[in-house]
């Protein structure tokens, strides 16, 4: 299995009795807590959707469900992290701190992240 943390936490997650469910939650909680630390929405993603085809297969869930909203999450948290190069261009380009321009976003995109988990449970976990 998967040592460090991320290995330890989805063995916690596993061995708690969450079920497919609450395992897709856990990874896209690393996922987006890992997308505002690095300000990259790759880095976590791939790291982390190396391991989903094998904790898919222990939840007999599809793969294409546990990384669907992943890759959603990693995207929308991305913008959300104040040097991200997005934030930092838009910011330059209208004339504001990078750190005001993430004020604005956090509630935008934490409604974004909500909506991508309901509709990934709703439209394709069955």
């Amino acid at each position: 299995m998967v040592k460090g943390a991320i290995g330890a936490i989805i063995a916690l997650a596993q061995s708690s009795g969450f079920g497919a469910i609450g395992m897709i939650l856990v990874v896209i909680g690393i996922v987006v807590i890992a997308a505002i630390v690095m300000g990259s929405g790759n880095a976590p993603f791939f790291a982390v959707a190396a391991l989903i085809l094998t904790i898919a297969a222990k939840m007999s869930v599809e793969p294409a469900v546990m990384l669907l909203p992943m890759h959603f999450a990693a995207s929308v948290a991305r913008a959300i992290f104040p040097i991200t190069p997005v934030i930092v261009v838009s910011s330059g380009m209208v004339g504001v701190s990078p750190f005001a321009l993430v004020k604005r976003t956090v509630i935008p995109m934490a409604g974004a992240l909500l909506v991508i988990i309901v509709a990934n449970f709703v439209l394709f976990y069955r």
